[in-house]
């Protein structure tokens, strides 16, 4: 068998020594994907986004030049993303424990609701974007409609093959608590064998191919992402650049997906709810925050 050694494996995919029971083919870090040409046509440096004042700054901006600030998906949910992604750094060290120790920080959770809210009043989410697809997000970024998508980074591959020439790639999440910040650091794409599998050693032989470095490289490659394995190089092509800069040439730190380290198992199905709802109009923060803290609190119970 091959062997498998992960850049930043979650601790599940590991027994107490250490040993991997799956192949973790994707390595997923996530920024704020963007047009570079929007952003430019706007008159906004991408490199001067390191607060959300920053970011609201920039989008009154990319607003008035005509463009959509942020696409975004009703349809496929990804409101769900857009709010765990800002999450991630936006509670301070003390909030976070709070949350593990089973105290939902509302004040700050309730700001990040509002800001959503504000955006949706200000007209910068797509005018699509209850019936809009994650496929619509990623053309609408890719032939220059938007400037900032919220999402996992395959939706920026998806975008380019719709425009191969556009220029694409990430920033790091603005961070009022302390510096900007990647998402990730996990396996997304991993893949292992039952025990119990009626056909055990085919799917092992089946692993082992995907393990394969040519193989592995394009799985990841699909997915716009590194992999999760360290002997495979990925050609990432124009978002290799964003890659570059930002995890290898600056360090910049990569902070874990929020609902799977502060919350309950089950929270991000009503954490997509919630926002959806704000983002349509469906609902008011008031409201999306007393679903969030009223399921956060069952959950935890549920859990210990």
């Amino acid at each position: 068998m091959a062997q498998y050694v992960n850049k930043g494996l979650d601790a599940s995919m590991r027994d107490a020594e250490g040993n991997i029971y799956a192949v973790p083919l994707q390595y997923t870090v996530a920024g704020i994907g963007v047009n570079f040409d929007v952003l430019k046509e706007a008159g906004v440096d991408p490199d001067g986004i390191k607060t959300w004042d920053d970011f609201n700054a920039a989008g009154e901006k990319i607003k008035a030049a005509g463009k959509t600030v942020i696409a975004n998906s009703g349809k496929d949910g990804l409101a769900g993303n857009l709010i765990n992604f800002m999450a991630s750094g936006a509670f301070s060290d003390d909030e976070l424990q709070g949350f593990l120790d089973g105290t939902f920080q509302s004040d700050t959770y309730s700001k990040l609701l509002d800001m959503i809210a504000q955006w949706s009043a200000d007209g910068w989410f797509n005018a699509d974007y209850v019936s809009a697809s994650t496929d619509d997000v990623a053309r609408s970024i890719a032939e220059g409609q938007s400037a900032f998508i919220f999402e996992q980074p395959d939706t920026l591959n998806t975008a380019l093959t719709y425009n191969a020439d556009a220029n694409l790639g990430f920033i790091p999440y603005p961070n009022t608590q302390g510096e900007p910040y990647l998402v990730g650091g996990e396996g997304i794409q991993a893949y292992g064998v039952s025990k119990t599998s009626e056909n055990k050693d085919l799917a092992l032989q089946f692993v082992d191919f995907l393990a394969e470095p040519d193989n592995a490289a394009a799985v990841a490659a699909a997915a716009g992402s590194y992999s999760g394995l360290t002997d495979v190089t990925t050609d990432l092509g124009v978002l290799g650049d964003s890659y570059t800069k930002w995890m290898e040439d600056n360090s910049t730190p990569t902070l874990p997906f929020f609902d799977r380290a502060y919350l309950p198992s089950g929270m991000f199905d009503t954490m997509k709810a919630t926002t959806d709802g704000v983002i349509s109009g469906q609902t008011d923060t008031a409201s999306a925050l007393a679903q969030m803290e009223s399921q956060f609190t069952s959950l935890y119970g549920q859990s210990n």
